[in-house]
């Protein structure tokens, strides 16, 4: 009867220190980005904007790691490099394709990049479920945001 408002307040706890540990990851990798990187694509806007929801989701799922067993089943070992690996590839299948290969670049991030680490099922499917927040053809809209809250707008 008494443990409602604890709960309460460990998940306000975590949705707010969530974001604040998440946007200076994700901003700082994206940061990291010269504006010349950033617009060597054929499609620099849409570039920019998956970029920006890739450096995201690497946030959120190096910031899961702190949570435990509550964040994922295994602790694996995620690292910059699988980010760097998955940026070049974003690039070259927006310069490859006329239309953005959406399920692709999903495939690839979520089932062979980050995926190829990750063993247990449930850690599997909520990899794939954050990822199709960020890596979503609904991202190209300027009014997209990747929570209810609106934070971030792209």
């Amino acid at each position: 009867r008494g443990r409602g408002p604890v709960l309460q307040k460990r998940r306000q706890k975590w949705s707010t220190s969530h974001r604040r540990v998440c946007a200076p990851t994700s901003l700082r990798s994206y940061l990291g980005f010269t504006d010349e990187f950033l617009d060597d694509s054929s499609k620099p806007t849409a570039y920019r904007k998956l970029l920006l929801g890739l450096c995201l989701f690497h946030a959120v799922i190096l910031d899961r790691r702190k949570y435990g067993p509550l964040g994922w089943n295994i602790q694996y070992r995620f690292r910059e490099s699988d980010l760097r690996v998955c940026v070049q590839q974003l690039h070259d299948f927006l310069d490859m394709f006329e239309e953005i290969p959406f399920k692709v670049i999903h495939f690839l991030i979520y089932d062979v990049n980050y995926g190829g680490r990750v063993t247990d099922d449930i850690d599997r499917r909520t990899s794939k479920i954050i990822l199709d927040d960020f890596i979503t053809p609904k991202i190209l809209a300027d009014e997209y945001a990747f929570s209810p809250s609106g934070w971030p707008l792209v």
